[in-house]
Formats: C-alpha cells, sequence, structure tokens
C-alpha cells in the first residue's frame, strides 16, 4: 500500500499533451471555463497539495478575492482514489472549506475541524477544487503568524497517490466568445442569487453567467453578489457606505476591523476597492478602483473584461452562523456550524 501524500510533499504532474483544439459552445463551457482556472491553479503548484498564499492582498486566487482571508487551494484527480482533507480547530477564528467540481458546482462549504473526504462518486467529476480561507489580521503581525500556522495545519491523504492533471485542449477563441457573451447577460443581472451551490440548487441560465463572470461562487447561504456600477468609475470619486448601527463591528486599536466590500468580480472589474471604516453606526468611505491599465498590469490573468469597460461587481456577504462573512462586515466571536 502507497504511503499517503504529506500536505507539502511534491509529485511529477504530467501535463495534457497538446492535441486538436475542442470547441466550446454554451453546452460545455462550464466545463471548458473550469479547467482553465484548474490549470492555472495546477500551475501554480496546487496539485495534489495544497498552495498556500501568506500575504494580503491576494492575487490570481480566482473571482472576488476577500482582502482579510489567506487562501489556500488544491487541486485533486479522484480517479487516483479518494482524498481526505483535515482542517486543524481553529477555535474562534473564521476558517472554511469549498469545494467545487469541475462543472462549476459549489458542492459544500464546511466549517468543522477534522477529516472531510471526497470521492469521485460524491463529487461527480474526476478533479475537484478546493480552496480554505483563513481569516487574518494583516495589520498584527502576531496574527498573521497564527494564521499561516493553521495553514500549515491542514493536511491532506490520498493514499493511492495524486494522478495526473490532464484536461481537453480547449480552443480559447470560441470560449473567449462564449464567455464575451455571457459577460453581456451578466450586466442585466441586478445579483448573481441562484448562480452558486450544487446542480439541484441553481438556476442553469444564472448558473451559466454566473461562471463566466464569478467563477467559484459560494451558494447563496454563504454570500450574495450584487452587480453594482458606480456612476463616475473614474479611480479617483471616493464612495461612502452607511453601516447601520446593528451591524456587529469589532474595533482593534482603535480601528474598525469591518470591511467594504472587496470583491470585485474577475472579469468585470480592475482592482479592490479601498476601504476606511469608522466605528459602528459612522460612514466607512472607499475609492473607486483604479484604471484598467493599471489593473491589467497588476492582475495580467484576472481582469480580462475590465478592459472592454463591463459591470463592475461589489460582494455583500452573509453568515449568519458563523464568525465572518465572505467580502463584507463582518461578525465574530462564535464558530459556524458545519453546514
Amino acid at each position: 500500500m502507497r504511503r499517503p501524500v504529506a500536505g507539502g510533499q511534491r509529485r511529477r504532474v504530467h501535463a495534457q499533451p497538446a492535441g486538436t483544439a475542442v470547441p466550446v459552445t454554451v453546452d460545455n463551457f462550464s466545463r471548458a471555463e473550469t479547467d482553465m482556472y484548474l490549470a492555472g491553479f495546477v500551475k501554480e503548484g496546487a496539485f495534489g497539495k495544497f498552495f498556500h498564499h501568506r500575504e494580503l492582498p491576494v492575487e490570481n486566487t480566482g473571482v472576488r478575492p476577500n482582502r482579510d482571508t489567506l487562501y489556500s487551494l488544491a487541486v485533486f484527480d479522484l480517479d487516483a482514489g479518494p482524498v481526505t482533507i483535515t482542517l486543524p480547530d481553529a477555535g474562534k477564528r473564521f476558517m472554511s472549506l469549498m469545494v467545487i467540481n469541475q462543472d462549476h458546482y459549489a458542492l459544500e462549504a464546511v466549517y468543522a475541524a477534522g477529516d472531510h473526504t471526497y470521492t469521485r462518486e460524491k463529487i461527480g467529476t474526476r478533479y475537484v477544487f478546493a480552496a480554505v480561507r483563513t481569516l487574518v489580521d494583516p495589520a498584527d503581525p502576531q496574527d498573521v503568524k497564527q494564521a499561516q500556522a493553521l495553514q500549515d495545519a491542514i493536511k491532506v491523504s490520498q493514499p493511492d497517490g495524486i494522478g495526473r492533471f490532464e484536461v481537453p485542449n480547449w480552443d480559447q477563441a470560441s470560449q473567449k466568445k462564449v464567455r464575451d457573451a455571457l459577460l453581456v447577460l451578466n450586466e442585466t443581472l441586478p445579483d448573481l442569487r441562484n448562480a452558486g451551490g450544487r446542480k439541484d440548487e441553481v438556476d442553469p441560465v444564472r448558473h451559466l453567467i454566473g461562471t463566466a463572470s464569478l467563477w467559484g461562487l459560494n451558494p447563496d447561504k454563504e454570500a450574495i453578489y450584487l452587480n453594482v456600477t458606480p456612476t463616475k468609475n473614474d479611480g479617483k470619486t471616493i464612495y461612502k457606505l452607511t453601516v447601520p448601527g446593528n451591524v456587529p463591528v469589532e474595533r482593534r486599536s482603535g480601528r474598525s476591523s469591518s470591511t467594504m466590500p472587496p470583491a470585485i468580480s474577475r472579469r468585470t472589474s480592475t482592482t479592490p476597492i479601498r476601504s476606511t471604516a469608522s466605528r459602528r453606526g459612522r460612514t466607512p468611505t472607499a475609492r473607486s478602483p483604479s484604471s484598467s491599465a493599471a489593473a491589467t498590469a497588476r492582475f495580467p490573468t484576472a481582469c480580462r473584461s475590465c478592459r472592454a469597460g463591463t459591470t463592475r461587481c461589489g460582494s455583500i456577504a452573509r453568515a449568519p452562523k458563523s464568525s465572518t462573512a465572505r467580502g463584507n462586515f463582518r461578525r465574530r466571536g462564535r464558530r459556524p456550524s458545519s453546514r
């Protein structure tokens, strides 16, 4: 019997040989788009093990990365055998695991420490993407060390080996054509409710649009994504968000730990919104993102449609039981229950 694969162990990854390009259509777009993302993560070193992003802000992690969570990303080949991901006990700190299959269905988000095992039968596709987010205060060096230690404590076991990564040679031109058409439809939506989750939970049209504009989105019970286009989208205009008094805000060293919705769609934005949040009930401010040219330089693989000036997305997330919400004002002080 082969030994388990440790979280930091490196194995050879077999690349997919070049072949005839496979045309991308509406019918296979979700698979092609997901394969594109997975290939990027694999190239980064996230095949069969977790690749840990250690600093903020994170880049190239997919759509709408949070401004206060460290990301740990992995891609697993379930044809090689089941994989078990073990989450450490994070105490009161927010730590979540989300898994997405090759057809871009978010199958579950879990928060409980311990073993979480995934098989080909459970996931439904050969490859599965796993993302762990760990809350961090980037202004506190000690807190950063603690969050990074939790990242290192994530364990992976795949006793029969990690397999190999091989996906079709999707035709990029036809894939872009379908994506661009879906991004036009995305501009007509006020939000992306019913776009993320299991196959039996989503609206198929919204799921398809969300795959183009918001790959990696959470189910509705985990987060809500709203499409927002600032009136003066010039990178200079300062916007204000009034925070109701009943929004829980934790203050640290005279600062609020709440953040503006940092998440800007990978396809429909430039750079994350910067914010300065004040006391509960007061008004934090946010400066609109910088120019598309600057954003393209900073996020070369993460801002395609910003060059075309398409709709921006701001996300408002909710977590009724969790110590944090994704991408918006954070609830702290108690761990969420496993879903």
